[in-house]
Formats: C-alpha cells, structure tokens, sequence
C-alpha cells in the first residue's frame, strides 16, 4: 500500500511538474506562430502596397498614352493643331438612354458652340457600367451616343 501511495504522488508530482512544462511550450510556440503570421502579414501589405503604386504609374501611363494616340490618329488625318474649345459629360439614369432636362442643356450647349465653330470636329462616346452582358451594354452605349 506504501509502494502504491508514492507512485501515486510521483504520478501527481510527474503531471503537476508536467503541466507547467506543457503551457510554456504551447506559449512559446503560439507567440512563434504569431510571430511569422504577422511577418508573412507585413510581407504581403508590403506586396500590395508595391502593387498599388505600380497600379497608379501604370494608370497614369495608360492616360498619357491615350493622349499621344489620339495626337498621332489627328496627325495622320490632318488634324495635329487642334485643340479642345469645349467638354462635357451626360450621366443617364441606370439602365437607361433618355435625354433629362439637365442633359438637354448640355447637348444645346454643344450645338450653340459648333455653331459657332463649323469647321469643328465633335467626339462623341457613350458609356456603361460593368453589370449587364457585353452584348447588352454595347447596345446601351451605341444608344447613349447616339
């Protein structure tokens, strides 16, 4: 019975020495894993950060290229000295291609300065959103400009 009672307290001094042991590693090795989460976090926010300043020089290319494209396409019709004598933009309604009030005014606008203007060249173009099949909002766009 004596033998039984000190393994028995071996047994409790094993498992209470044990479990001191058993949270310390489990500490150490969650603080290790939060450590490399949050190195691979700074890694990839430091992708994305990179990514999105290449996004806006490339936006900014895209545009600048969209300037010279339309210079050598009027060059090579005849038309480099040209510049722009008025802008402006019509917003529709979702899904739709009606003239409002507001949109009247503004095509007005631009008969009154052609008028004014009769050798100018007037470009018009009609967009939409993303939803819709491409077929469709093809369609709504050549409706909207025309």
């Amino acid at each position: 019975m004596k033998s039984k009672l000190i393994l028995f307290g071996l047994l409790l001094l094993l498992m209470a020495s044990g479990c001191g042991v058993n949270k310390d590693y489990v500490a150490q090795q969650i603080s290790d894993s939060e450590a490399r989460s949050d190195s691979k976090i700074g890694s990839v926010q430091a992708k994305a950060d990179a990514n999105s300043t290449g996004l806006q020089k490339l936006q900014s290319l895209a545009v600048e290229l969209e300037k010279k494209t339309d210079m050598a396409l009027n060059e090579a019709k005849g038309f480099e000295n040209y510049q722009i004598i008025w802008e402006a933009e019509i917003n529709f309604d979702y899904d739709s291609y009606d003239v409002d009030e507001v949109a009247g005014q503004i095509l007005n606008e631009a008969g009154t300065k052609m008028g004014a203007n009769p050798s100018s060249l007037i470009e018009i173009v009609g967009h939409t959103d993303a939803s819709g099949s491409s077929k469709y909002n093809l369609f709504l766009g050549e409706k909207r400009a025309g």
